[in-house]
């Protein structure tokens, strides 16, 4: 697994895992703190109606201590279900009221056809890369 990095800032990550039933695909979060006290949050696996709770519990926890942004790095994601997208939206508009910007890097079909196709990508920035989400 790959650590991912803004502008070689110091970087603090904790990596807790949800293991499923024998046969499931690992879920995994990594948080990351990263330049002016932003987080990034990357998650790895299938994002379902298991793992999909965990997510959101993980992102609201960030949406109250994140800087000035919270991204959410869903490129090793392998399938988003309604779950994942639920929370999405719920850590969306948690966000638009805490006055933190929400960022979503996504550049797989697994993960962008969903949000397009429930126009999630419309309600927030879905980017292809974390450069491009520093630049939001």
């Amino acid at each position: 697994m790959s650590t991912v990095r803004l502008h070689r800032a110091p970087v603090i990550a904790q990596n807790r895992q949800l293991r499923g039933h024998p046969g499931t695909t690992r879920f995994t979060v990594t948080e990351q703190l990263v330049r002016r006290g932003s987080v990034v949050i990357a998650v790895f696996g299938e994002v379902d109606a298991r793992s999909g709770p965990v997510l959101h519990t993980r992102l609201q926890e960030h949406v109250r201590k994140a800087g000035p942004d919270l991204v959410v790095d869903l490129t090793a994601v392998s399938f988003l279900s309604i779950s994942g997208l639920a929370t999405l939206m719920a850590v969306w508009e948690a966000t638009v009221t805490a006055e933190v910007e929400f960022v979503v890097v996504a550049r797989t079909r697994a993960v962008l056809r969903p949000l397009r196709l429930t126009g999630l990508d419309r309600k927030f920035d879905v980017v292809p890369g974390l450069l491009q989400a520093d630049a939001s």
